[in-house]
């Protein structure tokens, strides 16, 4: 696949989830199901008869979505489409993360197991303080760094920085297990498409757990195409992982920083075997990101009103 390509190719329309989610969409105006991703069976048994369908009239085979009190309480025909909503849930013993969110003329629910992955620690965490108290440029992106590896425990953790020509620089890293440095590299526009930038201005978190890992379709009851704009589980670019597999890793996660509603850069981590992050740190990841975009936004406002007054 080539330059073009790239740049054409509509990454929020996969059509695809990755395997570690599931998803139920519903139409948001008759709150019936409109489509799903062909694993749900595994947690919910259902077929192509039950398109057109509400939960209500398969209350035993959704008794688990239908007891979830953050969903019994929304009004799905008045939450915005910037609105998530979290809940957790029982399905056969096992716990999973239930993400509730309207997008367009759908509602998505979403789930993936909770994972028991090294540490789960109290969300409200002292890393917030050493972020928004770092005294300079360097010192508030190695702490984002300190606390986005803390909290996935990747084996490379780096801050790429858009410069004005488009292309990017590696100014922040941290690493592990001896993996190879890319602290200072420089990557050309075209590493990151277009349309990709777009979308992680609008979804400022992305994983993707396993590049090798096969990708799970999604079946729906008419031939318009599901955007996946603001999916946790969204199926990836299969050029992203050529490209990941090319790198020599085979788990990736970043978040957006953003500025100015501007995307200012990323936090881009890559872990060298497949490694799923629980959805739970993969928050964490991006609230320090966003608190480390204020704290930087206020010492560069600082450093002009200190520039101005001498």
């Amino acid at each position: 696949m080539n330059f073009v390509d790239c740049h054409e190719e509509k990454i929020h329309v996969s059509g695809h989830i990755q395997d570690f989610g599931y998803m139920i969409g519903l139409d948001a105006e008759s709150k019936t199901i409109k489509f799903f991703s062909q694993n749900i069976f595994e947690i919910f048994p259902m077929d192509k008869s039950f398109f057109g369908k509400s939960f209500g009239q398969e209350p035993e085979v959704f008794q688990p979505l239908l007891a979830s009190v953050v969903f019994n309480n929304l009004d799905l025909d008045t939450i915005k489409d910037t609105d998530v909503f979290l809940d957790r849930i029982e399905i056969h013993g096992k716990f999973y993360h239930f993400t509730i969110y309207r997008y367009g003329a759908n509602v998505f629910l979403e789930l993936e197991e909770v994972t028991e992955h090294f540490h789960q620690r109290s969300f409200v965490s002292k890393k917030y303080e050493s972020i928004h108290n770092a005294s300079d440029s360097r010192d508030i992106w190695n702490e984002l760094l300190s606390s986005v590896s803390d909290a996935i425990d990747y084996d490379r953790v780096m801050l790429y920085r858009f410069l004005e020509d488009g292309s990017g620089k590696v100014i922040a890293e941290k690493v592990k297990n001896k993996v190879e440095s890319f602290m200072h590299l420089h990557y050309p526009e075209s590493d990151i498409p277009r349309q990709a930038r777009e979308l992680y201005l609008k979804k400022r978190k992305r994983i993707f757990s396993n590049v090798y890992s096969e990708t799970v379709p999604i079946i729906s009851s008419t031939a318009e195409a599901v955007d996946l704009t603001y999916s946790s589980v969204r199926g990836m670019s299969p050029v992203h992982g050529q490209y990941l597999k090319n790198t020599g890793v085979a788990s990736s996660f970043s978040t957006s920083i953003v500025i100015d509603n501007k995307l200012w850069g990323m936090v881009t981590c890559q872990n060298i075997e497949p490694k799923h992050i629980d959805l739970v740190n993969r928050i964490r990841a991006e609230v320090f990101t966003v608190i480390a975009a204020n704290a930087y936004t206020s010492y560069k406002s600082r450093q002009m009103l200190a520039d101005s007054i001498e």
